[in-house]
């Protein structure tokens, strides 16, 4: 059965930005989705789309579903997605590929699957071109081998990791749904409620225990970052709503010779600096951060309040960001943002209303990792047959 499988191009079972869009236009608007909007790693469904009346000149590649979409402007970043399904006003930039597979030559899924090993990333990255903005073209997308099983084994393999994607996409939107639910009802207890005029104005540094900044390790002493065993989290980080892991780590001995402090579970993080400035997350572990986040833990029972106040659209920190060239925050501009402080009684109803959400958030969060742990080590012996998927016919 191993010898059924052989080498091919990528061009010559799909079809590469098969449509364009033209004079004849049938609608007023377009779905428009740029590189900017999509994420890197992850198979998502479609982003959020900018609905706008007038298309970009770059917006010119229309996507039917079964389409796997690929940017081809630094493609180390793997921004990628699979589109179950679209809408026939949906139309990206010319800084992605639209892939169409060939029927009967391969499987939509099975092509995603293709496209999101990382051998196919360092296949782009060693042919793209540029300083500024290194990419890949089509050509050299088109010029890409790859494994190709027979159709019943691409389904198979494209079943098994589609159901991966599946559910991590699943988790997704259930925590699109908690978050919306959750912030919903902050907004009623606490910015709709006419009783709130009543309460005690204060500032949010006195419903916290400390307010502080973190820090980073020097980075010539390799004795503070390895064995890296304490998480650490820099502001760049402090665009996911919760976060459950970070990217790097520092040692104890870092941790020991540094201003970096312990957060404990349920710390608000700031970003306080550049493009992140003002963006909050949740922290779902124990961890520290670089001194460009500011923690606030909070005292005890309002740790749901100060993460949803400093989220919602109404309190937006960006917008009290100072500077020119940069936008920055300060400890001291986070730490007066003034509340109003509900009595114990109505905080303690909330949470028991708003505790159960986070807790399924997190998990959700926690699973997805699992999951795609696995889809990531499964991947690249499923395309290379060092694990064989059973074919049911």
């Amino acid at each position: 059965m191993a010898g059924e499988w052989r080498h091919t191009k990528l061009g010559d079972v799909v079809e590469i930005n098969p449509e364009a869009l033209g004079s004849d236009w049938p609608y007023d608007h377009i779905r428009y989705v740029d590189i900017s909007s999509v994420g890197e790693g992850f198979l998502i469904e479609l982003p959020r789309h900018l609905i706008i009346t007038d298309a970009p000149s770059r917006a010119k590649r229309l996507v039917r579903s079964g389409d796997t979409i690929l940017s081809t402007v630094r493609p180390n970043r793997r921004s990628m997605y699979f589109v179950k399904e679209s809408s026939p006003d949906l139309v990206v930039s010319t800084g992605f590929a639209v892939l169409r597979p060939r029927e009967n030559l391969i499987e939509p899924r099975y092509l995603y699957a293709c496209v999101f090993d990382k051998n196919f990333t360092e296949y782009l990255v060693s042919r793209e071109k540029g300083a500024a903005y290194p990419a890949v073209l089509p050509e050299d997308i088109a010029d890409a081998v790859i494994n190709l099983p027979p159709l019943p084994e691409q389904r198979t393999i494209a079943a098994v990791l589609g159901a991966l994607d599946d559910k991590i996409e699943l988790n997704r939107r259930m925590n699109r749904t908690l978050e919306a639910i959750a912030q919903a009802v902050f907004r009623h207890w606490f910015v709709e409620n006419e009783e709130a005029e009543g309460w005690e104005v204060v500032e949010i540094k006195d419903v916290c225990e400390k307010i502080e900044n973190g820090g980073t390790p020097r980075r010539d002493r390799p004795e503070f970052w390895e064995p890296g065993t304490i998480p650490w989290l820099t502001s760049g980080e402090v665009k996911q709503e919760i976060i459950v892991a970070t990217e790097n780590r520092i040692s104890e001995e870092g941790f020991k010779n540094s201003s970096a402090k312990m957060w404990k579970k349920g710390t608000t993080v700031v970003a306080l600096y550049g493009a992140t400035a003002g963006q909050v997350s949740f922290i779902a572990q124990e961890l520290c951060a670089n001194q460009a986040c500011c923690g606030l833990i909070p005292d005890h029972g309002w740790q749901y309040f100060v993460y949803l106040t400093l989220s919602s659209a109404e309190n937006s920190l960006s917008l009290q960001a100072r500077g020119s060239a940069q936008q920055n925050l300060s400890q001291q501009i986070v730490a007066d943002f003034p509340i109003r402080r509900p009595d114990n009684k109505i905080l303690d109803e909330f949470n028991q209303i708003v505790e159960p959400l986070f807790e399924k958030w997190i998990a959700n969060l926690k699973q997805s990792r699992t999951l795609a742990a696995l889809r990531d080590a499964l991947l690249p012996k499923l395309m290379r047959g060092e694990v064989r998927a059973t074919v049911h016919e």
